[in-house]
């Protein structure tokens, strides 16, 4: 059976769309995005005061990334969470995208999952290698993975 017969990206795109929900089904990772992380602080944060820290680390000429890196892996997932709230109603700005485009490589990957939900890191992340793999793939090679990924037995 031929899964791709149209020639352009929209068709693999949203199968791409319909894997990953089944991927997250029939794997049983859909617990996963609704993990809050193990940190917790030991004293009351500002959330308020780290978003204003955090503005100030990105704004202008240059990145200060010793704020960044105190602030981020020193909250937990939902104070983190929170920072991103109050980042957002403070300067009406996306925390992660003045982050993203002030960083690079491991260190804008490492800070990706610290801003971002767990179900948006994952569903970028799972996107991302979707999509590498599709214009890596001739169309044959995406009829076979989507042959074998329909008919197979996960767990």
């Amino acid at each position: 059976q031929h899964y791709f017969i149209q020639s352009n990206l929209r068709f693999p795109m949203i199968a791409m769309n319909l894997w990953f929900v089944a991927f997250l089904t029939l794997t049983g990772l859909n617990g996963v995005l609704s993990y809050d992380g193990t940190i917790e602080e030991p004293y009351p944060v500002d959330v308020n005061e780290d978003a204003r820290v955090l503005r100030s680390a990105v704004k202008g000429w240059g990145t200060n990334e010793a704020n960044i890196i105190n602030i981020l892996t020193k909250r937990s997932y939902n104070t983190r969470q929170r920072i991103v709230q109050a980042y957002k109603s403070i300067y009406d700005r996306d925390l992660w995208s003045d982050i993203h485009s002030d960083t690079s490589g491991d260190f804008r990957l490492a800070l990706k999952g610290l801003i971002l939900t767990n179900a948006r890191f994952l569903a970028e992340e799972m996107r991302s290698a979707v999509v590498r793999g599709i214009v890596r793939s001739t169309w044959g090679q995406l009829n076979l993975i989507s042959y074998v990924f329909l008919n197979s037995q996960i767990g």
